[in-house]
């Protein structure tokens, strides 16, 4: 009558032949009801799968009650939560640890881009404040002064007024960089020829200064250099510029041009008074000045990251080389196509 229960209650297998007639209607207590056909069914208790069943025989019927138990079944699922339970944990950590890395990675040049933003608007409004200054000061003196002295004074209005002028032009061709929206013009360029009316446009205003100014240029014929002319200039004129006002007096300065199997190199080398390793990165920053304590009025500081965004839109580099003896040298690598 039964071939293995497991120490199983009793009442269970009636619990089981209970359900089995009063929800699917096959009483195994009325066997008599049972045509030549066997009648089974199954159904689900607690904890198991139940089969009941009347089974027809010559000489009577045998009823049947098969319990299977849940527990295996029960097993498996657990580990499978569990499973699934820990791929999702660890898929959510690593979705953490990849969006708290790459959100970092987005952030920090933003970040940057905010702080350099708010030294750059500081910055700018302290050099705008000081030629202010100056013009307002001299408005509120020229109404006080004698006629004779108002010349003065409107000399020195129009001359912070034009230190104005070049400094707010500064800022809007460093914000036509930043917008990317600067137009250059590249055109086959001979940089020979570019480093000699540099050379001519600037003699004068050497000697004026007693500095001795020199250019070397390849003995060899040099190819084209496919660029903007009037923008290399530019940076040639700034690089010049900060010489002159770095440089003392019987000081010397060379230009010079050379090349390599990929570049165009173009060098400005001083013998002032350098700039020292620490700082070498840092004179393309806005509005940083190599020498902190030094008042130069003609310079704001912005010069060299002008330099900078020109030659980056060539798609090439300036930097600051070392130079033994003193003084600064300035490169300006330029592709050769």
């Amino acid at each position: 009558k039964k071939l293995q229960t497991d120490s199983l209650d009793e009442t269970i297998f009636r619990k089981a032949e209970e359900i089995s007639a009063a929800s699917y209607a096959l009483d195994l207590s009325n066997p008599g009801a049972v045509s030549k056909l066997t009648k089974r069914i199954f159904f689900q208790m607690k904890d198991f799968y139940v089969s009941t069943a009347l089974i027809p025989k010559s000489h009577g019927t045998v009823s049947m009650i098969i319990l299977y138990s849940l527990d295996s079944v029960k097993h498996r699922i657990l580990l499978q939560r569990l499973a699934f339970s820990g791929a999702a944990f660890l898929a959510i950590l690593a979705l953490s640890i990849c969006s708290w890395f790459f959100t970092g990675r987005m952030i920090t040049p933003l970040e940057k881009s905010r702080q350099e933003q708010t030294e750059f608007i500081a910055a700018a409004s302290h050099e705008l404040r000081s030629p202010l200054a100056v013009i307002l000061s001299g408005i509120s003196a020229m109404k006080k002064a004698d006629p004779k002295e108002q010349e003065h004074f409107l000399s020195v209005i129009e001359k912070e007024g034009t230190r104005m002028s070049l400094l707010i032009n500064d800022m809007l061709s460093l914000s036509n960089a930043d917008n990317h929206s600067w137009k250059m013009h590249p055109v086959s360029c001979e940089l020979d020829t570019l480093l000699l009316d540099t050379y001519e446009k600037y003699e004068p205003l050497m000697q004026d200064h007693h500095m001795k100014f020199f250019i070397e240029l390849p003995e060899e014929e040099i190819p084209p250099c496919p660029c903007d002319p009037e923008r290399i200039s530019q940076v040639l004129g700034i690089l010049l510029d900060n010489a002159i006002s770095y440089v003392p007096a019987n000081g010397k300065i060379v230009l010079s041009l050379s090349q390599t199997e990929t570049h165009f190199l173009i060098r400005v080398k001083d013998n002032g008074p350098g700039i020292p390793d620490s700082a070498k990165t840092s004179v393309f920053r806005r509005f940083y000045r190599a020498d902190s304590a030094r008042n130069n009025r003609q310079h704001f500081g912005l010069g060299l990251c002008i330099a900078y965004e020109i030659i980056s839109l060539h798609k090439g580099t300036i930097s600051v080389l070392d130079t033994p003896g003193g003084g600064s040298t300035f490169q300006i690598s330029l592709p050769l196509a």
